[in-house]
């Protein structure tokens, strides 16, 4: 468990003020005290099999309630991390078409793939608007939890070049 200190009303008023909806306290302090983040215990796993590994977020994402998500300085309402999965795999593949699918579909988790041209063999296959000159299908697996699909999204942002800082979900 994590050590409990008590501060006084006003100190804690200004935590508030610098942030956002998903910060933690201790994020907010790290930030305003410019304390780096702890490198994890347990480094990324390495790619086996031509495959890429497991996905990691930046933080653990359960039961982080959701309304929108911003993508470089765009707000987008939604209502489920399903939503931001899709969206964020709409706007890179309208941008970079085939080559979306060609990182896309390098992609694995453990057990399965997160992307395929057939919705066969997935639990939960959402398609991918957007297919560019070969207009193929393009399904991705949404039965994944909040954190994973995060960690997804931000891989593939990553990807293309994109800051991940410009992607915040609110």
């Amino acid at each position: 468990m994590s050590p409990t200190m008590r501060i006084d009303d006003d100190i804690w008023e200004h935590l508030k003020k610098h942030s956002s909806f998903v910060d933690t306290p201790s994020d907010v302090l790290r930030r305003l005290l410019s304390i780096p983040k702890p490198t994890p215990l347990n480094p990324p796993v390495p790619p086996q099999n031509g495959t890429k590994y497991l996905l990691r977020a930046d933080r653990d994402y359960a039961n982080v309630p959701i309304t929108n998500y911003e993508f470089e300085g765009r707000h987008l309402p939604v209502r489920t991390f399903k939503d931001v999965l899709l969206n964020i795999c709409m706007t890179l593949r309208s941008r970079n078409c085939d080559q979306f699918d060609n990182v896309a579909l390098t992609l694995h988790g453990r057990k399965r793939s997160y992307f395929s041209r057939s919705s066969s063999g997935m639990k939960h296959p959402r398609k991918v608007p957007g297919g560019g000159a070969t207009n193929k299908d393009l399904y991705v697996e949404s039965n994944l939890s909040a954190t994973a699909i995060m960690g997804l999204c931000q891989h593939l942002i990553r990807s293309f070049g994109h800051d991940v800082s410009s992607f915040k979900v609110h």
